[in-house]
């Protein structure tokens, strides 16, 4: 199976694609009872497991996913929230000794969403209702809102759809000589 790496071995997280598909798909039935397909949901935290299961969640649900630097502060957060409309956020509770829950305390008071820390996501998973159905995902629904960093500017979203993810996944990995099917 595949690892998620850490430097605390007891934080590594090891799964392997079947494990990791099954618990997608079971995120993903959590996710649809508090969202809608196409809803905006941003994503406040570092690179982690719950980043990548999050993210093959919300693909799975239809959730369009707003990813979202956890260096930023108050003003873009807020501005790029409000931008995409996103519904919820999904965050890491603290980065780089700033409490992300305390500043989306504050964006709430302009953006109002449903916020989930990260440390939630097992108990949020739980919710899972297995006769919920998946959506039928066409290849051009947006998969990802990325925002730029708005050094000469208000940020500004890019959407990328799942036709072109994962062709730039195929491509990078034919570049890089892997074998069909590895």
């Amino acid at each position: 199976g595949d690892v998620y790496k850490r430097q605390d071995i007891h934080q590594r997280r090891r799964w392997t694609y079947r494990e990791l598909l099954a618990t997608a798909e079971a995120l993903a039935r959590s996710l649809l009872t508090e969202f809608e397909v196409g809803d905006r949901v941003a994503i406040i935290s570092a690179n982690s497991a719950e980043w990548i299961l999050l993210q093959h969640a919300m693909s799975l649900a239809g959730i369009v996913l707003v990813s979202v630097n956890p260096a930023y502060g108050e003003q873009e957060v807020e501005t790029i929230l409000s931008r995409c409309g996103a519904k919820g956020v999904f965050y890491q509770p603290e980065y780089r000794g700033r409490n992300l829950g305390d500043l989306l305390k504050k964006v709430g008071e302009k953006h109002p969403c449903l916020c989930f820390s990260m440390e939630e996501l097992e108990s949020f998973a739980g919710k899972a209702d297995g006769s919920v159905a998946l959506p039928e995902i066409r290849p051009e629904s947006i998969l990802q809102i990325q925002f730029t960093s708005g050094t000469t500017g208000v940020p500004k979203g890019a959407c990328l759809h799942h036709l072109g993810a994962v062709n730039t996944s195929r491509f990078v990995a034919k570049r890089a000589g892997f074998p069909p099917g590895g």
